[in-house]
């Protein structure tokens, strides 16, 4: 479960995290421009989304702060990020009571089915997680968003990229069930971005009045994370920011991973 804490920003990251992500960093220097359809006269993506944040569940006791409110934050990022491929697509978002599972799993399908091969699929989730490999919808004590439904939509859909992105406690989870499906993956532009590893919670702080997950992604999709300088920011630039800066602020309390292949190719937003 998230948890509601303020934690002071005290950690320095260890040389051997500094060592790899200098590594990283090096590896997706090399790349061409994302949306580089525009110069080739490619067939222009559309995006099809769906977006999920739950703060108010049904009951009292399970209630989080600022999980709806990351989720309207991010909804509203991405249009602006990416405007012209999400109003030619299919962007939906479901606050608190409308994120049931039986909404959010035909929305995913609805929304999915739509992707062409050309195309950009996104999930994002921002509510409780579970170390039994699902996320919480609103009906946190008698139902389950499992992590093997949206993975298997995920590898359904004809989309040309593929993007997960959830703030929530133990969402790595989705990531260490899924080494073994990576030779079903390579050819894909995938990415699962989780908040933290499979057996950390995830925080919010009141500090921002957010998570330290979305509020550390969205400054990264507005530029922050746009270290190659080009005005595009890609998941792989956009992780290497991320687990940067949420494990710098929670004292590696809280470490974002990924999973997926050819991130350095896959566009999250075009700073404007």
């Amino acid at each position: 479960m998230k948890q509601f804490i303020k934690i002071k920003n005290v950690a320095i990251l260890s040389f051997i995290t500094l060592y790899c992500n200098f590594l990283f960093a090096t590896a997706i220097s090399v790349w061409s421009p994302p949306f580089s359809y525009r110069k080739q006269n490619l067939i222009p993506p559309k995006v099809y989304a769906v977006i999920v944040g739950i703060s108010d569940y049904e009951g009292t006791a399970s209630d989080l702060r600022y999980s709806s409110v990351d989720a309207e934050l991010f909804y509203n990022n991405l249009k602006s990020a990416m405007p012209s491929e999400c109003a030619r697509g299919d962007v939906r978002l479901l606050l608190n009571a409308d994120g049931t599972s039986d909404n959010i799993e035909k929305a995913i399908i609805e929304v999915f089915n739509k992707a062409s091969a050309s195309d950009y699929i996104l999930f994002f989730f921002s509510g409780h997680g579970s170390k039994e490999g699902y996320f919480c919808p609103y009906q946190i004590r008698s139902d389950k968003l499992t992590h093997s439904f949206v993975k298997e939509q995920f590898f359904k859909s004809k989309a040309k990229y593929k993007v997960c992105l959830a703030d929530a406690c133990f969402s790595g989870d989705i990531v260490d069930q899924s080494g073994s499906l990576m030779n079903q993956l390579q050819g894909d532009k995938i990415a699962m971005l989780m908040s933290s590893k499979s057996y950390q919670t995830s925080i919010e702080t009141a500090s921002i009045e957010q998570g330290y997950f979305t509020y550390y992604l969205v400054k990264g999709m507005k530029g922050a994370a746009d270290k190659s300088g080009d005005n595009y920011v890609t998941l792989a630039e956009l992780f290497l920011y991320v687990k940067e800066e949420v494990s710098d602020a929670t004292n590696n309390q809280q470490v974002p991973v990924v999973f997926g292949s050819n991130l350095n190719k896959i566009p999250i937003s075009k700073v404007r």
